[in-house]
């Protein structure tokens, strides 16, 4: 079985020989297709990339020959104009491997929603905290009779306010905001 791709330059690539070999065409027509393709300048720069390779001829001459290095998204596009048995067998594959990454993404989608709503919740009761603790200590306050102690009370007050403002900076900026699943939220 032929390899549809390889590696060239740290890139993915295939070439238009391998894929003539692969779905039993003509090198020179596939060629053509790629010449005749509808596409941008700039995708047929970015994705169509020319090449020569030396052959020896049978007198002992060399005769350089055009082919492809093609990138996926070239590949695509000049693939999925192509009709037959092999062309449909990587078409339903394309389309299965396509159905299978949609899958995957939804799923680490709806594990964030989760882990979103766990935090969400979490974040909700340690607001909660905060204002009890911020209640019982405003009534500590009204009640404290020695100088020393009413300092105390006021500093761990204002410790606990500082932590309620910024973990609500903190909801509305991450949190709160829908579809917005930092990382950072789990250190939080």
């Amino acid at each position: 079985m032929i390899n549809l791709v390889k590696r060239n330059n740290g890139k993915a690539i295939t070439t238009s020989l391998i894929i003539a070999e692969v779905f039993e065409k003509r090198h020179n027509n596939v060629i053509r297709d790629i010449v005749k393709l509808k596409v941008s300048d700039s995708f047929r720069a970015s994705n169509f990339e020319i090449m020569f390779i030396s052959r020896e001829l049978p007198n002992g001459g060399h005769k350089k020959d055009k082919y492809y290095n093609i990138s996926r998204e070239g590949f695509v596009i000049l693939v999925m104009g192509y009709t037959g048995k092999k062309a449909m067998k990587f078409k339903e594959s394309y389309i299965g491997a396509f159905n299978l990454m949609e899958t995957e993404l939804l799923r680490i989608e709806t594990s964030k929603e989760a882990k979103y709503f766990d935090k969400k919740s979490k974040l909700m009761k340690q607001k909660h905290l905060l204002d009890i603790e911020i209640k019982q200590l405003k009534q500590k306050i009204s009640t404290t009779n020695t100088g020393k102690e009413l300092q105390q009370t006021i500093n761990k007050l204002d410790k606990t306010k500082n932590k309620l403002v910024n973990m609500e900076k903190y909801n509305f900026k991450h949190v709160f905001t829908p579809n917005l699943f930092p990382d950072e939220i789990e250190n939080f």
